[in-house]
């Protein structure tokens, strides 16, 4: 991801939607809905993953992250 301040944007796309989530959501005993809340937690990974590396681009300052 350069940094060359010319403005512009990252379109990054993710479909969960074919990914196994019983493994992760055994983790989750206690949750009423375990493939909901493995699906929140994977979201929240890949969340953490996009910060840090917009951080590490170091572009975070003048960076906008819409989710939408």
């Amino acid at each position: 991801m350069p940094n060359n301040n010319s403005g512009g944007g990252l379109h990054c796309a993710k479909s969960e939607a074919y990914m196994n989530f019983e493994s992760v959501s055994k983790r989750r005993l206690t949750q009423d809905n375990p493939v909901y809340a493995a699906m929140i937690e994977n979201m929240d990974w890949n969340i953490g993953m996009l910060l840090d590396t917009i951080q590490q681009a170091g572009i975070n300052d003048n960076t906008l992250v819409i989710f939408a």
